[in-house]
């Protein structure tokens, strides 16, 4: 088992040769800032990737709380299920592989934070499916905001327009991440 900061750290440096579209260092801590403020015990990642986010989510957890990952792809899911385990983070995270579409349904609410990080064009329909195991107060952060808002530019204009949220964009060069509340 390896210092979780090892294990980002080794995940960056493989990404530059894989070219893996991890959310990185400038993204990786508002999200750890969202975290450690909300303090949820329920939290959703939707797209996995090899578990970055995963890691900086579930190290910023309390004691009992949970993050639930889904990931499309079996190679994915497995890659992140063993870079959780080599930072020691394995109790906190439940990987579910598969469709996020067909598995959101089944989840238990209420969940406390989302982070979608998975097909941009599925974001609204990841949404609709949670609503209903929101929280009050629930934070659902989109990255790729910037970079890809043509593809949820559907999702943009839910979370900017509909009351149940309010949002606000985080600008990070040439992309960004959208952060929204839920009011319900």
């Amino acid at each position: 088992m390896k210092n979780p900061e090892t294990v980002l750290h080794d995940i960056e440096e493989r990404s530059k040769s894989e070219y893996l579209p991890i959310l990185g260092r400038s993204k990786g801590k508002l999200i750890e800032k969202l975290v450690r403020e909300r303090q949820p015990c329920t939290a959703l990642e939707v797209g996995v990737l090899v578990g970055y986010s995963s890691i900086l989510i579930a190290r910023n957890l309390g004691d009992g709380c949970k993050l639930v990952g889904l990931e499309l792809s079996a190679d994915l899911a497995k890659r992140c299920q063993e870079n959780v385990a080599a930072a020691g983070l394995s109790a906190k995270v439940t990987m579910l592989q598969g469709d996020a579409r067909e598995l959101i349904p089944a989840l238990p609410g209420p969940i406390d934070f989302v982070l979608l990080d998975a097909e941009k064009t599925q974001n609204l329909n990841y949404l609709k499916k949670l609503e209903p195991k929101l929280a009050p107060g629930a934070i659902i952060v989109a990255n790729n905001a910037g970079l890809m808002a043509a593809r949820m530019a559907s999702y943009l204009d839910y979370v900017r327009t509909d009351k149940k949220y309010r949002s606000s964009v985080e600008v990070f060069g040439d992309d960004a991440i959208e952060v929204s509340l839920f009011v319900g």
